[in-house]
């Protein structure tokens, strides 16, 4: 059965997920409790991926407004001249079953469509500096532009420094969009979005 793209799954789903996801990645390093849903997440959209009607993964897209916010949300010191909107993608997770599949970046795409379509034009993102993902966002156009020894007051105790990554224009999305259609060899999607709201769920 193929896999599809869903938005707003539901809060039960998405907090099991990530439970599931950062404890069997990080063991002990993460509270668990910092997984819970927030405050955040209520003010975000939420979009992931099923397989036979079980949500398998799923990713975190938050609309920001002011720098202090991006700051706040990213925990890592920037230094920042573009003005706000941003997009902060974050609470990314996948079930332990489905690693290694690249659903994560299908997510990705799927995001960076959604923020272009909405007008968004400046992506932002952070994670620890040894992640193999690093190298791939680097790869697709994403640029470090804070570092810090860890995130204060996180749910994660990060191995090693942390670092804060940015698409920071309309041309560098649509050309990681570019080479992410080449990678996993999937269309565009036009999303159909009425004040940053989703409707039904349609296939990858």
């Amino acid at each position: 059965m193929p896999y599809s793209f869903c938005i707003k799954p539901s809060i039960d789903e998405i907090t099991q997920l990530r439970k599931e996801s950062f404890v069997n990645f990080y063991c002990e390093k993460v509270r668990p409790q910092g997984l819970e849903w927030n405050s955040t997440d209520e003010q975000s959209i939420h979009i992931g991926i099923r397989h036979q009607d079980q949500l398998i993964s799923c990713l975190r897209i938050t609309a920001l407004n002011d720098l202090s916010e991006l700051r706040d949300r990213i925990k890592i010191p920037l230094t920042l001249n573009q003005p706000p909107p941003y997009i902060l993608l974050a609470r990314a997770a996948t079930s332990p079953l489905f690693l290694n599949k690249g659903l994560h970046s299908l997510l990705r795409i799927r995001a960076l469509e959604i923020s272009l379509q909405q007008n968004y034009t400046q992506i932002f993102g952070s994670l620890e500096k040894r992640s193999t993902r690093l190298n791939q966002l680097l790869d697709i156009g994403y640029e470090i532009i804070g570092e810090a020894s860890h995130w204060p007051n996180s749910f994660l105790e990060n191995q090693g420094s942390v670092v804060a990554i940015q698409l920071s224009s309309k041309n560098k999305i649509e050309k990681a969009l570019g080479k992410l259609y080449t990678i996993y060899q999937i269309k565009p999607m036009i999303h159909t979005i009425e004040t940053f709201k989703f409707y039904e769920p349609t296939h990858l």
